[in-house]
């Protein structure tokens, strides 16, 4: 009997304790997601949690979390669809899920979204998330006909979509046709009103009667906006920059309220020093500081802003004795970054900075923190510096995208070409479906002429996927007017339409393809756009060559 006992308990715990936690965790994933689509985000919260104890695998709850984290824009929500993706590697929606994410956490030239982005199966591009995703990476990369493409696309599949809608007339707005901005802006107006959309539709409008100086316009939308509950502290800074930019009467009373409402949140207390600092108002940081508790002038990046206010102000002195007052916990790679920054400013010697080396062993260990580092030589002129620490992450950190993408931009800072090349060779290599990146490597090896046949045939695939952008046409063309087929190149470019081709990158290679095709008096026009644009060596010696033709 007792043996029989034991075997019994025994069945029981293999197979019945995993039956039973198994349920539990389904039945608490699935009441998450019940709760998510009925907009209950603690409750949906509490049983994601529940499922996830049960089972720490289970792909729904796991989905539920990241969505959860997304929509408070938790930095977090990374991690979660990474993990999300993880867990179900072959759903796509989950891919794209983790790309949209990316594009919020991630800093240019955004390498996780533009990876998935590129990699995204032929029969799944046809569903509007990809078109969405893939619009949005166009837009924040500025290839603006690009993510028009995507947005239109996207809103085909799903027509009544107001937030593609949204999108489609944002990305108009940069349009050089006057008809299209005023369309794109006439969509947004009509948008103001939805629940779901509105006040992006607002903030959107807002940005751009910003950028035509018409502040009065911009502050009566954005005083709507304050009114909205959705409002964020960022629509508070926004009407911060509206009032200061026009001089108003309203901006100090309106700051002090500001100021007063951001003692509730030490992010707050930060941004809103941040925007002083950088509206020239390092003064009245240090004095609205100097009435903060402690918690706040000492706390995390606030120490930095403070730290910048001396900066602003050129008080060196006070800056390194400030610095050397207390450790920054997480942050000394930027104290001792700072302190080198004083001590070359009191015209010490920094060749052999003990304090910069310092603040390279403090970073060493953290991706993140080199690139703080990077970030601050560049913006001090230590250009040397810069780019050794660069080069350091290379080594330490080789799966990382990024730091090839930066000594790209050194090299290009420097009209390196051949150090350009390399750097695109490298990144084609490690990801030959990135069609920005496998575009760069075809381009510049046609200029140096490396690799023709490879590049030439890259150029034609990216052509054949997209023929209407201006980036691939012109790769495509020039791979045309290399190989002698001139009449050719000047067709690919003129299928673009003239607008495209008056833009000063379009512009001048259009003229060095007329100049080869004997149109000299019609390529003038164009070359002398090669002042309005960033050219290499090699690409101004073409200009000069096409000049000179008779």
């Amino acid at each position: 009997m007792i043996a029989v006992l034991l075997t019994t308990i025994a069945l029981i715990y293999q197979y019945g304790v995993p039956s039973f936690r198994n349920y539990w965790d389904q039945r608490y994933a699935q009441k998450a997601e019940k709760l998510l689509a009925q907009g209950d985000l603690n409750r949906a919260m509490l049983c994601a949690r529940i499922a996830l104890d049960w089972n720490p695998n289970d792909a729904t709850a796991t989905r539920v979390i990241a969505e959860l984290a997304d929509s408070f824009g938790a930095p977090e929500a990374f991690f979660w669809r990474e993990r999300a993706l993880q867990l179900k590697p072959t759903d796509n929606n989950n891919r794209m899920a983790l790309a949209s994410t990316a594009l919020r956490v991630e800093a240019f030239p955004f390498p996780t979204a533009s990876k998935i982005v590129g990699t995204v199966e032929p029969n799944f591009q046809q569903n509007a998330s990809y078109q969405r995703v893939a619009g949005v990476l166009a837009f924040n990369l500025s290839h603006f006909q690009e993510a028009e493409q995507h947005f239109q696309q996207a809103l085909w599949l799903e027509p009544n979509n107001v937030m593609l809608q949204l999108s489609l007339a944002a990305v108009r707005l940069q349009s050089k046709n006057p008809e299209v901005v005023k369309d794109a802006q006439s969509v947004l107006e009509s948008l103001r009103g939805n629940p779901q959309v509105g006040v992006l539709a607002t903030r959107s409008l807002i940005s751009e009667k910003i950028l035509q100086t018409n502040y009065l316009q911009a502050e009566a939308m954005s005083y709507q906006i304050l009114t909205n509950a959705s409002c964020s502290f960022n629509d508070y800074l926004t009407h911060l920059t509206i009032l200061n930019a026009s001089h108003s009467t309203n901006f100090q009373p309106f700051l002090a309220a500001t100021q007063q409402r951001a003692k509730n949140s030490v992010a707050n207390v930060g941004e809103l020093a941040a925007w002083m600092n950088n509206a020239g108002l390092a003064q009245s940081v240090q004095d609205w500081f100097a009435q903060l508790p402690p918690q706040f002038s000492q706390a995390g990046y606030l120490a930095v802003t403070l730290a910048d206010a001396y900066v602003a102000l050129a008080q060196w002195s006070e800056l390194e004795k400030y610095l050397e007052r207390r450790k920054w916990t997480d942050l000394e790679h930027i104290r001792f970054a700072m302190i080198a920054l004083a001590e070359a400013k009191q015209s010490r010697p920094t060749l052999d900075s003990v304090a910069w080396e310092n603040a390279k062993r403090a970073a060493a260990g953290s991706l993140a923190d080199v690139k703080i580092l990077v970030k601050l030589a560049t913006a001090w002129g230590w250009n040397k510096r810069a780019e050794e620490l660069v080069a350091y992450a290379a080594q330490k950190f080789p799966n990382d995208s990024w730091p090839a993408a930066k000594l790209s931009e050194i090299y290009a800072a420097r009209q390196d070409t051949a150090g350009l090349w390399q750097m695109a060779q490298l990144a084609y290599q490690q990801n030959p479906m990135d069609k920005l990146g496998a575009n760069n490597y075809a381009m510049l090896s046609l200029l140096l002429d490396k690799n023709g046949t490879d590049a030439d045939a890259i150029a034609v695939q990216q052509y054949q996927n997209a023929p209407l952008d201006p980036i691939y046409a012109s790769t495509y063309a020039f791979s045309l007017y290399k190989r002698g087929r001139t009449k050719d190149a000047l067709t690919t470019f003129r299928n673009l339409g003239n607008e495209e081709l008056e833009k000063p990158a379009t512009a001048v290679y259009y003229g060095i393809v007329l100049a080869a095709s004997g149109e000299v008096a019609a390529a003038r026009h164009f070359l002398d756009k090669a002042d309005e644009t960033f050219l290499l060596p090699e690409e101004r010696v073409l200009v000069e060559r096409a000049k000179n033709f008779r």
